[in-house]
């Protein structure tokens, strides 16, 4: 069985496996976690990637993870449903195929 996790959970998982590296005397720093959250987020966080490197602040992992709370919520108000229509036309035309 498979759970899906929101994308506000894999950023707190992404921030705690940081925190144990940081402590191990791993030292990344915090820029190189926020790209690796938006780097990890799925396509339907393009826009939200795009602004961030298109702007000149870089934005703190608190900052980015209340960001992804916020577009998590909007995209999941905005989803639209898809209805697909599926026919067959009974002519001689296609009789022949």
């Amino acid at each position: 069985m498979m759970v899906l996790v929101g994308v506000h959970e894999h950023a707190m998982k992404l921030t705690n496996w940081y925190h144990k590296l940081k402590s191990m005397k791993v030292i990344l720093g915090e820029d190189f976690l926020v790209l690796q959250i938006l780097e990890s987020l799925p396509f339907e966080y393009n826009m939200l990637r795009t602004s961030y490197n298109t702007q000149k602040e870089e934005w703190l992992v608190d900052e980015l993870i209340s960001i992804l709370s916020q577009e998590e919520k909007s995209l999941k108000k905005s989803k639209d449903h898809v209805v697909q229509h599926v026919s067959q036309k009974n002519d001689e035309k296609m009789k022949n195929f």
